[in-house]
């Protein structure tokens, strides 16, 4: 419910602007707005019976006036599981057809769509065009948006110059704090080390599943990883992402996803690490091994909480996956036998 009131309050704004131009235009504009605002009442049942289908009738009818928001409406009807019409192909279409007619919310939808390939295939190029056009008609969000294209080179050429001047440009009080920390952060030039990537964000993406706050499959899809660290506009990364991979195994009720990285150069980076995920029995474990001084390696590992890094034992033998993941059913065979919801250190 709490989301079709949001869904609402979306299309009294629209109605809202057909209402103001009614004043200086005609009578299509007029007829629009009474097909807006019978619409809504179709959403949210304040008058009518809550009917999501005669909404979209209404909308429709105002879309073939010529408004390029009623198309929006319609996909975000068919979108919101809410009012039971969702429909991904017809929410795709019309939010389409939406933002070629030139509704700048429909151009910023389909801009993130393209960009991330919720419901089509990722094509960077229209997700830049349609972003493009959404800020050149004045919306700073999409300004802000835009700014993460020209930094990172996406659908367009690296330009950072380019991507600071869409940064200043924004005074819009919604955006105009995020804007300075990000030209901050680009003109500090931001690393991101290697240890951050194996000690606080593959951790943090196990802790957000454990959380249900994302899903499992979020922990394998590298390309994606790469793609949101580039929104937060760090310059460099301390390790090359062709140098890394993960492998998904399956044992007893865990899946275990296990990351290679390149050999480390210092201490106390890993060589291998691996995410341990039951989630009938909610366990999730993190492991690492870390190089040591004099050559060595140590079997290591996160508190369940994920704020402490905890060291388990000295790693002995040959330094390979196999290894690594045999060591790690063995803690967790521990875990198990202690009742706990982390391994237990020696």
């Amino acid at each position: 419910m709490k989301r079709i009131l949001i869904f609402a309050l979306c299309l009294l704004t629209f109605c809202r602007v057909h209402a103001q131009s009614a004043e200086n235009d005609s009578t299509r504009t007029h007829v629009i707005d009474s097909l807006m605002q019978a619409g809504i009442q179709y959403i949210t049942g304040d008058i009518q019976s809550q009917s999501a289908a005669k909404a979209i009738a209404l909308f429709a009818e105002a879309g073939a006036m010529g408004s390029a928001d009623a198309y929006y409406l319609i996909s975000r009807v068919y979108e919101l599981d809410d009012l039971g019409m969702v429909d991904p192909a017809k929410a795709t279409s019309y939010c389409i057809k939406a933002a070629e007619m030139g509704s700048n919310t429909a151009l910023i939808h389909m801009a993130v769509r393209y960009e991330y390939g919720n419901g089509v295939e990722v094509d960077l190029d229209k997700s830049f065009r349609m972003m493009k056009e959404a800020a050149d008609q004045g919306n700073q969000g999409a300004s802000y948006m835009l700014a993460h294209y020209y930094f990172n080179g996406w659908g367009t050429a690296t330009d950072r110059d380019a991507a600071k001047k869409c940064l200043s440009s924004i005074t819009d009080k919604n955006y105009e704090e995020d804007a300075k920390k990000a030209l901050k952060t680009i003109e500090q030039r931001d690393t991101m080390t290697t240890y951050e990537l194996q000690f606080r964000w593959i951790p943090q993406i196990l802790w957000d599943t454990k959380n249900d706050k994302c899903g499992a499959e979020e922990l394998i899809d590298i390309h994606r990883w790469k793609h949101l660290l580039g929104t937060m506009f760090i310059s460099h990364y301390e390790w090359n992402w062709d140098d890394m991979s993960c492998n998904v195994l399956h044992w007893k009720d865990y899946d275990i996803v296990v990351y290679t990285f390149s050999e480390p150069m210092r201490i106390p980076l890993c060589k291998y690490s691996a995410a341990f995920i039951d989630k009938k029995g909610k366990n999730y474990a993190y492991f690492t091994l870390e190089k040591t001084t004099f050559n060595g390696w140590m079997f290591c590992g996160m508190s369940p909480d994920n704020k402490a890094h905890l060291t388990y034992r000295i790693y002995k033998g040959k330094v390979t996956e196999e290894g690594f993941v045999k060591m790690a059913k063995k803690y967790i065979h521990k875990t198990q036998k202690y009742g706990a919801s982390t391994v237990v250190p020696e």
